[in-house]
């Protein structure tokens, strides 16, 4: 139809209204990147981070990968996607700022930045940038958003309620018996710090809610470091929203509809979990709400 095309247009000049061939060629850097992500399986369809090497080198961006040992761009086959590898324990999170510091400070080539394309190291390497006085943005602000509890806080919805736990026994703490009387179920227990929703469950009563964080805080993988969220379970379609902001607009908005996953079913249990199944970008919702979408983030943010 008319409409379709028309927004089929709109979309293709969103993408494409922009110089894909620089006029000048960009001035070489060399830049630090903090854990070089899956190895690609192209077989299927999985190209981990080789995009991102691929983009920097056509870009003139040299990189140098920190990562652990025995990392597929160490050697082989895919080393020619970087500059360098400094093979690196990343364990110990509270460590790796100094370290990571210490390591490019100490190089003889000039490192101009610092970055990283994994939730797990985004806080460490704000900090790192803060000892090296390379361009980042506040560390704080970097755990802010990754602190889910933080988040809510910020993003306030009088709909929504919200407990954190600093650790699982507190649920016996007679100081939160009344506030833990009062929530209403369904209700989403997780990590306040967490990837992949990994942990994250839907909760139906009071029962399987104390199952769910003592599940939690037995994870073997310490999930429950930076606390356990209990909140409201938001039903309803679920979308991600990619945005760029440049003092105060929106620039560029993406919203990428995700389908239904396990634990939404009104029959789910501990055992499903929030892992996304089907995402299709750009969004079929109507440009209404993809305009509140934006106003929305636009507010949250500002």
């Amino acid at each position: 139809t008319s409409e379709v095309m028309q927004r089929l247009e709109h979309d293709m000049a969103m993408r494409l209204c922009f110089d894909w061939i620089l006029p000048t060629k960009p001035r070489p850097h060399r830049v630090a990147l903090v854990g070089g992500r899956p190895m690609p399986d192209p077989q299927n369809g999985q190209h981990g981070s080789s995009g991102y090497f691929q983009a920097a080198q056509a870009l003139g961006i040299s990189m140098v990968v920190y990562d652990e040992p025995g990392h597929w761009l160490e050697a082989g086959e895919y080393a020619h996607l970087r500059e360098d590898f400094v093979a690196m324990d990343m364990t110990d999170l509270q460590e790796l700022p100094q370290k990571l510091a210490q390591s490019v400070a100490g190089r003889k080539d000039k490192i101009d930045g610092i970055v990283t394309f994994s939730d797990m190291y985004v806080v460490a390497t704000a900090q790192a940038a803060d000892l090296l006085g390379l361009p980042t943005e506040p560390a704080q602000d970097m755990m802010r958003a990754h602190h889910k509890y933080q988040m809510r806080e910020v993003v306030h919805e009088a709909t929504i309620q919200a407990v954190t736990l600093d650790r699982a026994d507190q649920l016996d703490d007679r100081a939160l018996a009344e506030t833990l009387q009062a929530l209403q179920y369904p209700l989403v227990v997780k990590p306040c710090r967490g990837m992949k929703s990994k942990g994250v469950k839907k909760v139906t009563d009071d029962a399987s809610m104390r199952a769910a964080v003592r599940l939690l805080s037995e994870d073997e993988e310490n999930l429950v470091e930076h606390g356990i969220l209990l909140e409201t379970y938001v039903d309803g379609p679920e979308f991600d929203a990619n945005f760029v902001l440049w003092e105060g607009q929106t620039l560029f908005l993406e919203v990428t509809d995700n389908f239904p996953c396990l634990a939404d079913a009104s029959s789910a249990t501990l055992a499903d979990n929030f892992a996304e199944t089907v995402q299709i970008s750009n969004t079929g919702l109507p440009p209404d709400e993809v305009d509140a979408i934006c106003s929305s983030v636009s507010r949250s943010l500002a």
